[in-house]
């Protein structure tokens, strides 16, 4: 990465002719931060693709994909890689009507469900009884929807809860195809409720669910045969590029898209196969990273940071960190092995020295 400061101790900085990254350091995550225009996505997410995907993949003595994240909006990043050999083999853009597509909805039910209770439904300081009832309705819809044999989307889920007779068609084709027996009793007790009552009772969750199933960029969302495959990205090595320049629409793309890799994470972890590194780089997140966002990724903790995603991070300052999350560097601290920051300014330097506890404070006379 040419040439650094080692800040071990910020009050004599030494500068080290030639910084080299270990790949073993990306087992367990890198945080970059710099000014505007430093060189964090160049040093950090080109470099390291360019490490990796330089020339041919074929030729590679392992093959080594990636999932690149992209809250900039811009596509210099896009181009650059291409231009240096390391095109995706797919591109997911929250803008561009003619990427690749994707199912929200995809994997198994305990998935969908923990992923769609994080996603859709809000909580109160109050009570949690709206919460827990939305949850409830999860728990037993999307098996309702799996339990027919046929592909489902979250227009589908949208359908079965939002339109009457919807509903009791899902059941009668899950019955048809021998759900389980409580499945079919518990949805059967809510589809045999009022419609106005059952469609005020799970209005919040409604209406988080429409912006995944409305607008010019739904159907790319919602493909029944998507392109991009979490599971297969992931076990067949792709690299895959996700464009999502921020809005509240991204966000909550984003969102849906760690939660999958969160689950795809979790199911490795428990067969074994954790310790198969796949990076996923986040470049220009910082206003993604706001109150819960990190944590459905850091929930599953090491088996994402560690064994099957080592997550990277880069961030533009202090404060884009400080603002996100108030414990946001308790929780990296155990999370990551490396940070680096790319040109910052001496006050940063010790502030952040000073929070990696990388030093002890000496008196001065």
């Amino acid at each position: 990465m040419g040439t650094a400061d080692d800040i071990s101790d910020p009050s004599s900085p030494r500068r080290v002719p030639r910084a080299v990254i270990p790949r073993s350091v990306f087992n367990y995550g890198i945080l970059l931060l710099g000014g505007m225009g430093a060189g964090k996505t160049v040093s950090g997410i080109l470099g390291f693709l360019y490490a990796h995907f330089d020339g041919p993949r074929d030729r590679l003595p392992e093959q080594l994909g990636a999932a690149v994240f992209d809250g900039k909006g811009e596509l210099d990043m896009y181009r650059r890689s291409v231009g240096m050999g390391a095109t995706p083999d797919y591109f997911f853009s929250s803008e561009l009507p003619d990427s690749h597509s994707i199912n929200l909805m995809a994997g198994t039910p305990e998935d969908v469900v923990d992923r769609c209770s994080r996603l859709l439904i809000g909580t109160t300081t109050s009570t949690t009884y709206y919460s827990d009832q939305q949850r409830a309705v999860l728990t037993f819809m999307v098996p309702l929807l799996a339990a027919t044999g046929q592909p489902y989307n979250a227009r589908d889920l949208y359908a079965s809860l939002a339109v009457d007779d919807a509903g009791w068609e899902v059941y009668q084709a899950a019955e048809r195809a021998g759900a389980d027996p409580f499945v079919l009793s518990m949805a059967k007790n809510f589809l045999s409720q009022d419609f106005q009552d059952r469609v005020q009772l799970i209005s919040g969750l409604l209406n988080r669910l429409l912006i995944f199933v409305h607008g010019p960029y739904a159907a790319r969302l919602n493909a029944y045969q998507p392109d991009i495959d979490i599971p297969s990205v992931v076990s067949e090595q792709k690299y895959v590029f996700f464009h999502l320049p921020y809005t509240a629409f991204a966000r909550d793309v984003g969102i849906a898209l760690v939660e999958m890799f969160a689950s795809e994470a979790r199911r490795r972890q428990i067969s074994g196969t954790g310790n198969q590194l796949y990076p996923l780089l986040l470049d220009d997140w910082g206003k993604f990273f706001m109150t819960t966002f990190p944590l459905p990724l850091l929930a599953v903790g090491r088996p994402i940071c560690r064994w099957c995603f080592p997550f990277s991070r880069l961030v533009n300052s202090m404060n884009s960190v400080c603002l996100s999350e108030p414990s946001w560097m308790t929780t990296w601290r155990q999370k990551l092995s490396c940070a680096l920051w790319v040109t910052p300014p001496l006050i940063l330097r010790c502030a952040f020295s000073a929070m990696l506890t990388s030093y002890e404070p000496r008196p001065v006379s």
